[in-house]
């Protein structure tokens, strides 16, 4: 069995990945799954943005990349358009040197889209987001409307949500599905009017209530009037309700069984929160993939593997960011490319290898344009030279990433400190507190050194709702919602009722009563 070259650790791919392997023609990895999602994390930073002029025209405006880093940094209208020739930085394949350092060459002198936005309106201030319209400080989304702060899918008039999908006029819900009008709710799916719930379905006008299943005016798991549960959601206007009521929550929480993993209308998975897939295995908040393994933060897959924060794709492999994509591998936040190996932010490009910021392109290799004969030649030049390398079947190496560790979404699941970060070759940089606003109506917030601002459309969703205002800034109120959540990762266990072995992403030494499928249907109400 070989061993991790990151971890050590020992891993084995599975009959069915080698097969894949196979199919797509690359060798065995040599990192096992998670050391993999760490190195793609490291190149996607979503909310570490920095004020900072288009290197072309000049227009102020938010990017993902600081003012330090190498290349130029372009607004989204100058980087889609004409002003500028992506093949001026193409250079030729050098066969005595390392690819990587060849593609890193490249890496630092292409400009870069401040923002990865693709058909989105007024969403100057998000990243990583695809059709959406209005929505302010959301990140990774996709298909959302006048949403505020956080992580919602296809959802409308939400505010710090994070895999809140297809939900309407809701506030603090975490992985929630159709839901309208609900507060301070985990786990829950198909209901509305409920607050500082967990786990109910089907259900209506609850307040603090576990594991429900199609009740109507229940508080605490009891059933109370209408005019009594008026009475009591009333009381919780003010923060200090609010904070009762959620501890009263996490106490009520432990006494009730949970299941060992949230799998709706799957088939043949293993992973958590799984929606309509089949034969997905070690996912993570996916939906609707098929023949699957290893990919989180997914919708519409078929047939990939090690794929992260995609849309609407097929036959990718160690690829993380972005939609439409078709045969990608080693790359990130392409969209609508086709036959594409180690690309970085292109878009409707076709057999492409090593490129950077290209746009309806095809026949690429390191930026510069070759025939079709002249690009199949040269590619299997390079795979050649790349295996006798060892170079060829791994994601690009982290000195490649244009962030430093703790700008990425690697900080967020796996964390590290600045010493090892650098010993293990990551970029670290030192983040200066941010100071959200200066302005006489700033908050400070109350878990770290930044002040922010409530906007307009923000407390005006707060007084509709009677939500009292955010003591915290939006970095930590993320930091929390993620605190709230299993980690990616299954363990093995014992059902807590019939002893029969489970998989979970409940590590044994958490204090839950943890039940498989069977047990758990036996005991909702």
């Amino acid at each position: 069995m070989p061993a991790c070259q990151s971890c050590t650790q020992q891993f084995e791919p599975t009959a069915k990945d080698q097969a894949y392997y196979k199919k797509i023609d690359v060798p065995k990895p040599t990192r096992c799954p998670q050391c993999r999602l760490q190195r793609r994390l490291s190149y996607r930073n979503e909310r570490n943005l920095y004020k900072r002029p288009c290197d072309l025209c000049g227009k102020e405006g938010m990017a993902a990349f600081s003012e330090e880093k190498p290349f130029p940094v372009y607004c989204k209208e100058c980087w889609l358009s004409d002003k500028w020739d992506r093949f001026q930085y193409g250079q030729d394949y050098d066969p005595k040197r390392p690819f990587f350092d060849q593609l890193k060459e490249l890496t630092d002198k292409v400009p870069r889209t401040g923002l990865a936005v693709i058909d989105a309106e007024n969403c100057d201030y998000c990243n990583y987001v695809a059709y959406c319209k209005n929505c302010y400080l959301c990140f990774g989304s996709v298909h959302c409307e006048d949403c505020m702060y956080g992580a919602p899918y296809e959802s409308k008039d939400c505010v710090d949500v994070y895999l809140a999908r297809e939900c309407e006029l809701c506030y603090e819900c975490i992985d929630c599905e159709r839901l309208y009008s609900c507060k301070y709710c985990q786990d829950c799916s198909g209901s509305s009017g409920l607050i500082g719930c967990y786990d109910c379905h089907g259900c209506e006008n609850c307040i603090g209530c576990v594991g429900l299943r199609h009740k109507k005016f229940y508080i605490f798991n009891k059933p109370v009037s209408k005019e009594e549960f008026e009475k009591k959601k009333s009381q919780l206007g003010s923060r200090e309700e609010v904070k009762k009521l959620l501890q009263e929550i996490l106490e009520l929480e432990l006494k009730h069984p949970h299941r060992f993993a949230r799998i709706l209308n799957s088939e043949n998975v293993t992973g958590n929160y799984i929606v309509s897939s089949r034969n997905a295995n070690y996912c993570f908040d996916v939906k609707q993939v098929w023949d699957c393994s290893y990919c989180a933060h997914t919708i519409d897959a078929r047939d990939s593997l090690d794929t992260n924060y995609c849309e609407h794709f097929e036959l990718s492999y160690e690829h993380i960011g972005y939609c439409d994509n078709n045969g990608i591998k080693f790359s990130n936040t392409c969209n609508c490319c086709n036959e594409a190996e180690y690309a970085d932010f292109c878009q409707s490009c076709r057999n492409i290898f090593g490129c950077i910021s290209l746009k309806n392109a095809s026949n690429i290799i390191l930026n510069k344009q070759y025939s079709e004969e002249e690009y199949e030649k040269l590619r299997a030049q390079i795979i050649s030279d790349m295996t006798a390398r060892s170079e060829y079947g791994e994601f690009p190496p982290i000195k490649n990433s244009p962030f430093c560790y703790n700008e990425s979404v690697a900080q967020e699941h796996f964390p590290l400190t600045r010493e090892q970060a650098l010993e293990q070759g990551y970029q670290w940089k030192d983040l200066e507190p941010r100071q959200e606003s200066e302005a006489e109506d700033s908050i400070k917030c109350s878990s770290c050194p930044r002040s922010f601002k409530i906007i307009d459309r923000e407390q005006k969703f707060y007084d509709q709702h009677s939500i009292p205002k955010p003591e915290k800034c939006p970095f930590c109120r993320h930091e929390d919602r993620l605190k709230q959540r299993n980690p990616r990762a299954l363990w093995q266990r014992k059902c807590g009722k019939c002893q029969d072995e489970i998989y979970t992403a409940y590590n044994p030494d958490r204090p839950e009563m943890v039940y498989c499928e069977k047990c758990y249907l036996e005991t909702v109400f």
